[in-house]
């Protein structure tokens, strides 16, 4: 028995190591795939970004050249067809390399010089900003993001917010903002930088990957559920194959006394001596029926519980005086009860005892409780049983002074092979059948059971059951 419960806690802790391994593993991955989505989704945004700031840049170039050609900024070349002779043209080309790379610098600066006026002046004045606002619109519209955005122009040099877009900007966006910087053709060593802010967007990439992340939760409900089912059926097959030996070993010891007192009592009646005795011999014959009746009752027990576990149980109601009934049951079990210097009193105040039922289950099952509080009661057993009326049927009750059952274990008496243990297996006679079988033909015949008790104080058993 240590074995088989040292073999199931490794397969249950191997099983839990593995379910939580399965299920962080799981829960890695879809966190993984967010991170994956932001960072798309950021580099994205980041590219579009860049985009929109060389349009920008393109159409400040374009309309640097257009004023600088309006103003006559460029030279007029002269045409070649005109061009005088020159006297020196060989000595020229002979220079011609030092000349084209003097001049080329020169244009470089020119145009460079051209070209970067525009970065003295304050951004927000050198910007348009309708048109910014323009180009960002379309172009976040053009690669799927939130709705909701804001954006702004950030100076880090002084940590100054310099211009905010329509929707507003908040100083804490910049903490989880998209950053690109502006004109960054400038030879300028502090730009300002755009920032963008998706105020939505963890619960937009979410969505995005919704149904992934259904399914793996679905997933993992599943293999949680199957975990968790198969642990409770470990479990339950661990208590079961207890109940089993505890079933087989308290069947063994019940069967084995009357089995013993009877071979003691053939023995004895092979003896001459005791046969020609007759009292004597007589005794000893009703000790071998009484016991064998005892046999009898237990295989009994044992068939009832094999009759219910297979389904094959038939109830044949018909009208049954349910005082009469435990009248005649409580008659049988007096003698057992007074043997402990006990009693049985009975209280039948049900105005209308008839009631539609099986009478031999019935009294199958008044004699079960009786004998369940007269064996759970040692010292001067005081049995009561009460019947009283109710709207649709009666109840009816039997109520002992014994050890009573604790709150844990009276949701487990009706289970079947359920024994509350008491230290000792044998210190009461008994199968763990007897409770489960009531609780069966009680719910056969439409009734419910109840139990009331409390350790060292008693315990009670109410039973309705209805008239049809």
């Amino acid at each position: 028995m240590h074995s088989i419960k040292k073999n199931t806690l490794i397969i249950i802790i191997i099983a839990t190591l593995a379910m939580v391994g399965l299920v962080g593993i799981q829960l890695f991955w879809m966190q993984n795939a967010v991170a994956v989505n932001e960072a798309n989704f950021n580099r994205k945004v980041s590219e579009t970004l860049t985009d929109v700031i060389r349009i920008i840049e393109k159409m400040e170039i374009a309309e640097q050249f257009d004023a600088a050609q309006s103003a006559g900024g460029f030279l007029n070349l002269p045409d070649s067809g005109t061009r005088p002779a020159d006297p020196w043209e060989k000595e020229i080309n002979a220079r011609y390399p030092d000349i084209y790379f003097s001049k080329s610098i020169l244009i470089n600066q020119f145009f460079e010089d051209l070209l970067n006026r525009g970065q003295y002046k304050v951004t927000v004045e050198r910007l348009d900003l309708k048109l910014l606002d323009s180009l960002l619109r379309n172009a976040l519209q053009s690669v799927n993001t939130p709705g909701a955005y804001h954006y702004a122009i950030y100076e880090p040099l002084n940590d100054t917010i310099l211009h905010t877009g329509p929707n507003g900007f908040e100083r804490k966006m910049l903490e989880n903002s998209i950053v690109q910087v502006l004109y960054p053709s400038d030879r300028n060593p502090n730009p300002d930088y755009l920032v963008v802010s998706f105020p939505h967007e963890r619960v937009f990439l979410l969505q995005r990957i919704s149904g992934m992340i259904f399914i793996s939760i679905l997933l993992v409900g599943f293999v949680l559920l199957s975990f968790f089912i198969a642990l409770n059926t470990i479990i339950k097959q661990q208590k079961l194959a207890v109940m089993k030996n505890d079933f087989i070993n308290n069947m063994t010891h019940e069967f084995k006394t009357p089995i013993s007192t009877i071979s003691l009592a053939c023995e004895a009646l092979n003896d001459k001596d005791i046969r020609n005795i007759p009292n004597l011999s007589e005794n000893y014959i009703s000790i071998i029926g009484d016991e064998n009746k005892r046999l009898g009752v237990m295989a009994e027990k044992i068939l009832q519980t094999a009759i219910l576990d297979q389904g094959k149980l038939k109830i044949k109601k018909e009208p049954v005086n349910i005082h009469e009934t435990i009248l005649d049951v409580v008659k049988k079990f007096s003698m057992q009860v007074e043997i402990n210097d006990g009693e049985i009193r009975t209280n039948l105040m049900a105005e209308n005892p008839m009631l539609m039922a099986d009478k031999v289950h019935l009294s199958n099952i008044i004699g079960n409780l009786l004998d369940n509080a007269n064996k759970y009661s040692p010292k001067q057993p005081f049995i009561n049983v009460e019947t009283k009326q109710s709207n649709k049927g009666l109840i009816f009750s039997v109520e002992d002074n014994g050890i009573g059952i604790s709150k844990a274990n009276q949701k487990k008496i009706f289970d079947k092979l359920f024994r509350v243990p008491t230290g000792n297996i044998h210190n009461f006679k008994g199968f763990g059948l007897g409770l489960s079988y009531v609780k069966a033909i009680v719910d056969e015949h439409g009734g419910n059971i109840e139990v009331e008790s409390e350790l060292d104080k008693g315990t009670k058993f109410s039973i309705f059951l209805p008239f049809e």
